[in-house]
Order: structure tokens, then sequence, then C-alpha cells
């Protein structure tokens, strides 16, 4: 069927849109975005999704909005053959050592415009040839390395070989005496053993001595001397057990009754040095719910110097709400520096005292206070020990 348009010098009643031709698809409906072509048999048109993917957006391929493609413009006008031809930015760094292309020398041919470190390697290696070996051979002038007929002095280096040196010497076996005098090791003269040094003859090696035989050591006469002697005189020992003078009568200032007989008991009274002590203990009680005062139940006057060892509380039924504390004064000086106390709900002390004076002079005075009782039940039947040393005399 033809395309008839209506307009002017048409007729009328002609078709209008472009769904309505026999030879096109009949609806727009799910078909955005595609485009009419002919179809396979060609007869009629029909729509279809174009090639590719994504869009064509001027957003995304025009990003400065001049109307020109954004990569085609850095073509800057030069041809496809052009821009493969070209030659490339200044990029060595790329290529050099850690550069992001990185170039490896390895297998290349050519010399290379500075010179090189050469790698370990020895005198006979392949490295070099006879020509480098010859050229080397002629500048040790005075002789050859292996020329044993003239051979070369070594540079001083004596401190290498002696103590802590790198090369030191052992000389253990060498032969031949040593120019210094030698201190020896520590020995003795005896005739055998380990330690042996040579045998020592005492009248030659000692100055005043006769021979070895030692027959100066054997004058008894010089042992008979059991009355007081001076320094230098030799007492014999079978005379120590029945000497005149065991009485010690010559000794300056000291009889016989004072030396065998001393009298020592005043070190074992108070004052003494090795003062002798009897336990002792301090009890009070208190019959009943207690309650605080000062001086409560007895009071004791040390007859003797005494020292404090230790303290302990008990009462048959327990404080509640707080605390039972206690108080003992030295004539009202306070002996605990943290006083001793039964917690609320316990019987006995806690163990938490600390005394602040132990040493208690002779005819001191003890009393006790009740400082702090339960809040509750204050606690009842309280007995308290304290536990002493007494001199004895």
């Amino acid at each position: 069927m033809a395309l008839k348009l209506a307009g002017e010098g048409y007729a009328e009643g002609g078709v209008t849109e472009f769904l309505g031709l026999s030879d096109t698809p009949g609806s727009y409906s799910e078909q955005a975005g595609k485009y009419a072509k002919v179809n396979a048999v060609e007869n009629a048109l029909e729509f279809d999704a174009p090639s590719g993917a994504g869009d064509m957006l001027k957003s995304v391929y025009d990003t400065d909005e001049d109307g020109v493609v954004d990569n085609s413009e850095k073509l800057e006008g030069s041809t496809k053959a052009e821009v493969q031809d070209h030659d490339p930015k200044a990029h060595a760094a790329s290529h050099q050592n850690a550069g992001a292309d990185e170039i490896s020398v390895a297998g290349l041919s050519g010399e290379l415009a500075d010179a090189q470190p050469p790698k370990t390697h020895t005198l006979g290696g392949s490295e070099h040839g006879a020509e480098t070996l010859a050229n080397l051979n002629a500048k040790i002038s005075d002789a050859t390395l292996d020329d044993s007929s003239q051979p070369r002095d070594p540079n001083a280096h004596a401190s290498s070989h002696q103590n802590g040196g790198g090369d030191e010497i052992s000389v253990a076996g060498l032969s031949g005496e040593l120019a210094d005098l030698q201190k020896p090791k520590d020995h003795t003269h005896q005739s055998s053993g380990s330690g042996v040094g040579g045998k020592l003859d005492h009248g030659l090696a000692l100055d005043g001595l006769g021979d070895d035989d030692h027959s100066q050591y054997l004058n008894t006469t010089r042992h008979d001397t059991p009355d007081r002697h001076g320094l230098g005189t030799v007492v014999p020992h079978d005379a120590l057990a029945n000497l005149t003078e065991k009485a010690h009568a010559s000794i300056t200032g000291v009889t016989s009754d004072q030396h065998h007989n001393e009298d020592h008991a005043s070190r074992h009274k108070s004052g003494g040095g090795d003062i002798l002590y009897v336990p002792r203990t301090y009890v009070w009680f208190i019959s009943g719910n207690v309650a605080t005062g000062t001086e409560q139940g007895p009071t004791f006057r040390l007859k003797r110097v005494t020292t404090v060892e230790d303290v302990e509380l008990h009462v048959k039924t327990a404080p509640t709400g707080a605390s039972l504390i206690v108080d003992i004064n030295e004539g009202g000086a306070a002996l605990f520096s943290t006083r001793p106390e039964i917690d609320a709900g316990a019987t006995t002390e806690d163990d938490n005292h600390v005394f602040s004076d132990t040493e208690l002079a002779a005819g001191a005075e003890l009393t006790l206070d009740v400082d702090q009782v339960g809040s509750g039940t204050p606690g009842a039947d309280l007995t308290v020990l304290l536990h002493c040393k007494e001199a004895l005399i």
C-alpha cells in the first residue's frame, strides 16, 4: 500500500499516523528506545533494539558541553595514522629502577656508557683471559707470586699474632727460652703427687736452716718450760694437762677465784645483757552487756620490766550494727596505734590491731577503756587478755 499523507493537494481521509500503515508495527507499547528497520523477508518494517550496550549520552561523552565528543578533541585534528606514528611523551623514569615499567637488561647486547663494578670472581676464573693474567704478572716486577727463590717480605703485622689479635699465635709446645722471666703457676715442692714442682732442699733454699731433717725443731729442751713464758718460747704439748699455772695466777689483774667463779647473775636481771623472762597474761572481764567508758575492770601495776607480745578479745554475745572497740593504756597513754576490735556479728577480735608501745617500765599501771560498742546489740560478757613477758628478777 502506498503512503498517502493528508494535506494540501491530497484527498481527505488518508493515513495520518505511522502505525496506521499496513506494513508497520501495530503499537508503540514496550518499544521505547528501539528503532524501525526492514524485517528479514524485506516486506515490512519492525522495531528492534540497537546492537551494543549503553547510551550515547551527552552527559557522558561531552562533559565540557561544547558539542564535540571529548576523546575526539584529544586528537586535535590528527588522523588515526598520525596518532599511531606520533612520538611518545618523555617517560624514561617509568623504565628505570623501581619505575612502573622497569626495563630488564638481561640478555641485551651492546656496551653501556658507564663503567660497571665487577661481580665477585676469582683471578683465574673465566672472567679473565690469558691477556689479562699476562698483564697482571708483568706488573709484579720484582718476583712472581710463586717465585720461592725471591720471597717477598710481608707488611708489619705483629699485632695480629699477639693476644687478642685476629691471627693470635699459641705457644703451646714451642721450644726455646723466652727473653723475659715468666710468672710460674701455683705449685708445691712435694716429692710426689699432681702438684710436684721439684723437691726442695731446705738447707739449700732457706736461709738460716740446716738440711731438710728439721733438727732445730727436735730441740726438746725448749719445750720444758711450764712456767710463765714470753714470746718465742715453746711450751711442751704434754704439759698442757697439768701446767703449774693452770690457776692462771699470772694473768694480770685476775685471780683464780675471779676466773673460775665469775659472778654473772647480774646479766640475767633487769637491765642486764641476758635478761631472763617469764610469761605473764593480764585479764579483764566485763560481765553482761558492755558499755563504753574508761578504766573498766581492774588496774594492774607492773612489778618488773615487761614486754607486750599480743592481745585477745572475746565476747559470748556478738555486737550488732557496729564493732566493739577497746584500748589499753600504760599510765594513761594508749598501747595501740590501731585499736583491737570485734566486728559486728563476730565473737573474737579481727587481729588487725597494731601496737605503738610494747616495752613497759616497772611500776607502770595498765587500765582498760571501752571506746565503742555495737549500735544494736552492744555485745556481752567481754574478756580481754594482754599477753606479755616479764623480767624474772
